[in-house]
């Protein structure tokens, strides 16, 4: 959990700083003010990021020929304000659900649900028919009129000729199914990992676990959708790289426009021919609904992202209007997770399922005695403290426990007590308990 932890926290503030040391300074400072919780800490990464941006404006990055679909979104995303950004980076890459939205911003769920929409549809409007743009005009006339003779060097080209894009995909039927078939800038953002924490940021979370998170500062009232741009300093944010840098965008190796056009045919789940029911659910859910909405037969395939998640069946056939239920099974890691189902169909369309929610497994504890030694077996994934407790004619008792190695601890009681009760109690780091049943020794040990 703490790994997740300082991965997110650094993963946002690097999204908004460009900076790896002053993302790692901003981490470190989020993951040991919020503790353990992922909501307080990414409210605190928040907080850090938009001062850290609006004291520093981070530099511009060229968007540089053959860039790639999620390059051209990220350059896309960086014309925004650095608190719509912010927006958007926690409800898509970080999986915070309107609970988990709520606690990061200082708002009501609903208010950041909302917040957080008026927000989405703005981008959705005005940056959708730029990242259109960058396609080219495929195989429509019209199209091609439209953007013939407009410079498509760089971000600001795309959302220059955006407007005009967006009333001829209101009159073309062709290039509005193109649009709608397409990863939405949001969805791209979304779909680009989180780099690996620095050591600094790792070890500061893992320190900090048990520590009772303090509360974010709540996010500042502003406007919603274009009124958001008057309330920051405009960033160039670029795409993130897979390792830990985010770097400037570079020319993709798609090989062209088809390529780059083939990559962003993925279809949104609430547009799509493939639909996955609930959008989300917590890990020991069980199962989701996959629904072709198509007129046409579908062939897909269904994967996991995490090592632990298996999904049965993991691939198929669907029939128009048919629904095939599909089993997850697996044993998450305790703390939070946040994982994800994705199903793609051979007709370039796609559909995920979020599974994201809290953990806690108890310690598994087991004891026995030999005369008055007592030994303990425990397992659990972190650190556990382990008591040993004993009852004579009413009066109880307690002892330490020996630290556990190779997952066994000893005490010892105090000889000749009979009769005497005893048990073991064990406490997880994050406060799941486990007890042993009493044993009744009627003899002295």
């Amino acid at each position: 959990m703490a790994s997740h932890v300082a991965a997110s926290a650094f993963g946002h503030c690097l999204a908004m700083t460009r900076d790896e040391e002053v993302a790692t300074r901003l981490a470190v400072v989020a993951v040991r003010t919020g503790g353990r919780t992922l909501g307080v800490v990414l409210g605190h990464a928040r907080h850090q990021a938009l001062a850290a941006v609006a004291a520093e404006q981070p530099p511009p990055a060229a968007l540089r020929p053959g860039a790639g679909p999620a390059d051209v979104a990220w350059a896309l995303a960086a014309t925004r304000p650095p608190l719509e950004l912010a927006l958007v980076d926690l409800s898509g890459r970080h999986g915070l659900g309107r609970a988990g939205l709520g606690i990061a911003l200082r708002m009501t769920p609903s208010a950041a649900a909302e917040r957080v929409a008026a927000v989405a549809r703005s981008w959705d409007a005005e940056l959708d028919p730029a990242l259109l743009a960058s396609l080219g005009p495929g195989d429509c006339e019209g199209m091609a009129g439209v953007l013939a003779g407009r410079p498509m060097a760089g971000a600001d080209d795309l959302l220059a000729v955006a407007g005009d894009v967006a009333d001829h995909t209101t009159g073309c039927p062709a290039c509005a199914d193109r649009q709608r078939a397409m990863a939405s800038v949001r969805q791209l953002l979304a779909g680009t990992p989180l780099p690996e924490p620095p050591w600094q940021v790792a070890v500061a979370a893992s320190g900090s676990r048990l520590q009772p998170p303090v509360p974010p500062p709540a996010l500042q009232p502003g406007g919603r959708g274009r009124g958001l741009r008057r309330l920051g300093v405009t960033i160039v944010v670029v795409a993130l790289g897979g390792a830990a840098a985010l770097v400037t965008v570079a020319g993709g190796d798609d090989g062209g426009r088809e390529k780059s056009l083939m990559a962003l045919t993925r279809l949104p789940s609430d547009t799509g021919s493939l639909q996955l029911v609930p959008a989300e659910v917590p890990p020991a859910a069980g199962q989701v609904a996959l629904t072709n909405r198509s007129g046409a037969a579908v062939a897909w395939e269904a994967t996991g992202d995490a090592p632990w998640l298996e999904v049965t069946p993991p691939s198929g056939q669907l029939e128009p209007g048919a629904e095939q239920v599909l089993v997850l099974r697996g044993s998450p890691p305790e703390g939070d997770v946040l994982a994800s189902v994705r199903v793609t169909g051979d007709d370039g369309s796609a559909a995920m399922t979020a599974v994201a929610g809290t953990v806690e497994h108890p310690p598994d504890l087991g004891a026995t005695a030999d005369g008055c030694r007592v030994t303990a077996d425990v397992e659990d994934e972190g650190d556990v403290v382990l008591t040993l407790h004993w009852r004579v004619n009413g009066t109880e008792a307690t002892g330490s426990m020996s630290a556990p190695v190779d997952a066994k601890s000893t005490a010892t009681m105090p000889p000749a007590l009979a009769p005497v009760t005893w048990w073991v109690s064990a406490v997880d780091g994050r406060g799941n308990q486990a007890r042993t049943p009493d044993v009744v020794v009627a003899t002295p040990c």
